[in-house]
């Protein structure tokens, strides 16, 4: 049986108002009919929101069909425009998660030239180094440094910085056996970077911090040197490039969406930003 696109976007108003009233004054038309469309959808798919005193939760089913519908919403929305012959604007929250330092030092100061291209666009930025779901829709798209293993989704390497060990400029000239270091340590996640300090039989860390941003702070307080970004020089440049005994590894940077909200007008857009300005971590330089 196929399913009837009233009912698609009855399913769509619900879930992101989270009330059954909500929907029906969004749609305009009664809530008896938004629960009987409802009742028809769970009857074809299965349950999508559980019932309670404080009002419909959605189901992990209603998270993971819920990209499938804005799909569709967004096709059923460029077949009306393409017969009208104009585009439409784009529109909505588009939830974006990524590390705190990508957050602050490159997705936010390009923010205001994209909400001035899409004025009707609006924005969630998810914090941490926590990999979100994107399947149940915790994000729209995440910008992160590990590259995914399992689920629908689709992903693009949109950059490939270099890492440099670096340092507070005490540290010029030091022996490599007697330099001090800082380093990260993240449960659950891997560590390119103690896998490399492990190879080069470094010193045991000064300072560990479970927190990316505060292990520059580290360095740039002169505790120690630490492997990061060659990016990070043009953010603080009183730091200074340490000559290492191997070659330290590049970090791939992923660009990554559920399959099916990368067609999204709003993932869309905000895909082709993040792709852009991704380019900017890369940067070369002479070796020390």
């Amino acid at each position: 049986m196929a399913l009837a696109w009233d009912d698609v976007a009855t399913f769509l108003a619900t879930w992101r108002s989270g009330s059954f009233t909500a929907a029906a004054a969004t749609l305009g038309v009664r809530q008896s009919t938004v629960s009987r469309r409802i009742a028809r959808l769970e009857e074809r798919l299965g349950p999508l929101f559980d019932r309670g005193p404080r009002g419909l939760r959605p189901t992990a089913l209603a998270q993971r069909l819920a990209g499938e519908a804005e799909a569709m919403e967004a096709a059923a929305q460029r077949l009306v425009d393409a017969a009208d012959g104009h585009e439409r604007a784009v529109e909505g929250t588009v939830r974006i998660a990524t590390t705190e330092s990508l957050a602050n030092h490159l997705i936010i100061p390009a923010l205001p030239a994209l909400r001035a291209a899409h004025p009707a666009l609006r924005f969630e930025l998810l914090v941490g180094l926590r990999s979100v779901d994107l399947a149940t829709r915790e994000a729209d798209i995440a910008l992160r440094f590990v590259r995914p293993t399992a689920g629908d989704l689709v992903f693009k390497r949109v950059s490939e910085t270099p890492t440099a060990i670096l340092g507070a400029p005490r540290w010029a000239g030091v022996p490599w056996e007697d330099l001090e270091r800082v380093a990260v340590d993240l449960p659950g996640l891997p560590s390119p970077e103690e896998a490399w300090w492990a190879s080069v039989r470094a010193r045991p860390p000064v300072l560990i911090t479970n927190n990316y941003p505060a292990m520059v702070s580290g360095v740039r307080a002169g505790l120690g040197v630490a492997m990061l970004s060659r990016s990070l020089l043009r953010v603080y440049p009183e730091l200074i490039t340490i000559a290492p005994p191997l070659p330290t590894p590049s970090l791939s940077l992923w660009l990554v969406a559920h399959r099916s909200a990368r067609q999204i007008p709003r993932v869309q857009v905000a895909w082709a930003m993040l792709e852009g300005i991704a380019a900017q971590l890369t940067l070369t330089l002479p070796e020390a």
